[in-house]
């Protein structure tokens, strides 16, 4: 390796773990090589983890990161050398409802954990797919669950039209009614609450329950999981917004999506405003309600795919030069 600007490099493949290994330092330039050289030791880390598969592969400051978000084809975490890992696992969110007034999908459960063993073996990868929405007065779906080794994240509750309960997921619908539509425990919260049989609630987020509405306000969806495991931070399974119902209504606040990956709900405003937005892709997010506007219904919006990503310290060392 050949180093010509100050920072940091990193040497990390190939070596094996729990293992003495020496490095050298030359330094030189177009006068030529200096006399004295640098020679230090290091030992690699013992039971180093190292898998392949999934559709993304990243290298992030020395870790490495794998990603399964394929719906269709899911995959396999194929495990040479089992160890600790960070990993995250989401599933789909929930479809946002149909009807009146459409609650909010929830969003999908989330499992996230710093230091979780996984042993060697090949490990099937099952992703979520979002729920499907609500269309024409007809119930949402459910979002898919997303499974790794023993794993397993909840996809999100179905959001309800009025007068009907949200689904129960690993974050719950919106419910047209009283009854809340509870999350999993320990993978998010409830949906939100209509008021008496109109209106919904928004949709759970894995940090965030759901807000109810008002006969004024819709219920926004409730926010999900930060998290920076690629490198980047993104919010994980927040909820969708319930959908309004303006049908010559003015006045009446339309609701936002929970935080980045929840579907906003209907404003309802107008005959192109009706629908409910989906919720993001590969970060489970729920779908937003749909309205109704001139005699026809809208169309929730579909929940979003869930994922698998895992995030593990590959062998080697890092130099610093200043």
């Amino acid at each position: 390796m050949t180093i010509t600007e100050p920072g940091t490099y990193e040497v990390s493949s190939g070596l094996a773990a729990n293992t003495l290994y020496y490095a050298q330092i030359v330094v030189a330039n177009d006068k030529g090589k200096s006399s004295e050289t640098a020679v230090f030791s290091f030992r690699s880390c013992g039971n180093l983890f190292s898998a392949k598969g999934g559709d993304f592969r990243l290298l992030d400051n020395g870790y490495r990161i794998i990603g399964f978000t394929n719906v269709v084809e899911g995959g396999v975490l194929e495990v040479q050398n089992g160890g600790p890992v960070e990993i995250l696992v989401v599933g789909g969110g929930g479809g946002g409802g149909c009807g009146i007034f459409g609650g909010g999908g929830g969003g999908g459960g989330v499992i996230h954990t710093n230091n979780y063993f996984i042993p060697a073996g090949n490990w099937p990868v099952t992703v979520g797919a979002g729920g499907a929405p609500g269309v024409n007065g007809a119930d949402a779906q459910n979002g898919g669950d997303t499974s790794v080794y023993l794993l397993r994240a909840f996809g999100g509750g179905f959001g309800a039209k009025q007068g009907a309960k949200g689904g129960a997921g690993g974050s719950g619908g919106g419910s047209g009614t009283q009854l809340a539509a509870p999350g999993k425990a320990g993978q998010g919260t409830a949906g939100g609450l209509g008021v008496g049989v109109n209106y919904c609630g928004g949709g759970g987020g894995a940090t965030m329950p759901g807000a109810n509405s008002t006969s004024t306000v819709m219920g926004n969806g409730g926010d999900g999981l930060d998290c920076d495991i690629c490198g980047d931070w993104h919010c994980y399974g927040s909820g969708g917004g319930a959908g309004n119902n303006a049908n010559g209504v003015e006045g009446r606040t339309a609701s936002v999506g929970g935080k980045e990956s929840g579907g906003a709900g209907a404003v309802c405003l107008g005959a192109n405003t009706r629908n409910g937005v989906s919720g993001v892709d590969g970060l489970g997010g729920g779908g937003g309600g749909g309205g109704y506007y001139a005699g026809t219904y809208g169309t929730g919006g579909r929940g979003g795919s869930g994922c698998v990503i895992l995030r593990y310290r590959t062998g080697g060392f890092m130099l610093m030069l200043r």
